[in-house]
């Protein structure tokens, strides 16, 4: 847990210091923009290794690691930048504003790393498609669960609310994305800004909405888990591990895929 905690420790201060480096140093954009195309390929890379060497969830004296390391990597990172990102985002326009921008960028490097490890790591390992929720996942592992209160028990090891919630993400998050590369592009001189003044207009405006509710959905994200009492999984996610009877009883589908690895193991 402690090495986690340095983890996120380091990021932070890694963040702090290229701030205040680039503020004094011009605009990162302008001098650094190959550094998101590094961001991304690193982070295809890494995730490609973490793909091979993916150790197996066991049950182990009655503990079960929901997340490792590399798991805390891509989730922290990646939120930690998200968040720098919205932060930045909102105070861009006010007193040093070439700092804030490149703080933004240090976020927007930070994200596309992280996610890039992510999605590398989760479509080698064919882990993905247990993240994608299905039709029953929304309907009524979402929608009839938890608003008309009706039972769901076919739970993996993503409760088909999270599933909903990273389809959710992934959309608003990839239109973030785009518009926001464009905006990079005009920085840096790709676009000019004169010529195509309405569309970098509507491209603003869709950059700011789309992150507007982004925002919106991490707040109802996490106040769900709260009012929930999710408490066990969002403990996960410093500690590592849940406990077996929890998984036995709010995750049967992912349970019974445990108990079967573990006896192909045994033979």
């Amino acid at each position: 847990m402690h090495k986690k905690i340095y983890i996120i420790l380091g990021f932070l201060l890694a963040l702090v210091a290229f701030g205040i480096y680039s503020g004094r140093t011009g605009s990162a954009f302008s001098q650094s923009s190959d550094m998101l195309i590094r961001a991304i390929a690193y982070g295809i890379l890494v995730g490609g290794v973490r793909a091979v060497i993916r150790p197996k969830a066991a049950i182990v004296d009655g503990k079960v690691t929901r997340h490792d390391a590399a798991s805390f990597v891509e989730h922290w990172g990646t939120a930690i930048g998200i968040i720098v990102l919205m932060i930045s985002g909102l105070l861009m326009g006010w007193p040093r504003d070439q700092w804030m921008v490149n703080v933004h960028f240090t976020g927007l490097a930070i994200t596309l790393f992280c996610g890039s490890f992510f999605a590398s790591d989760y479509l080698l390992s064919k882990n993905l498609k247990k993240l994608i929720p299905g039709k029953k996942d929304i309907i009524q592992g979402t929608l009839q669960k938890y608003i008309q209160k009706k039972p769901y028990h076919n739970e993996g090891k993503y409760l088909s609310s999270q599933k909903s919630a990273f389809l959710s993400f992934v959309v608003l998050g990839a239109v973030v994305l785009i518009t926001g590369f464009i905006k990079v592009a005009v920085h840096t001189g790709l676009i000019d800004s004169l010529a195509n003044e309405t569309l970098l207009q509507r491209n603003t405006f869709f950059h700011d909405l789309s992150g507007l509710m982004f925002f919106l959905l991490l707040i109802v994200h996490v106040v769900i888990i709260v009012i929930l009492r999710h408490w066990p999984m969002l403990k996960s996610w410093f500690s590592g591990t849940v406990d077996e009877e929890l998984i036995k009883e709010e995750h049967p589908v992912w349970y019974e895929e445990l108990k079967k690895d573990s006896e192909q193991d045994v033979k």
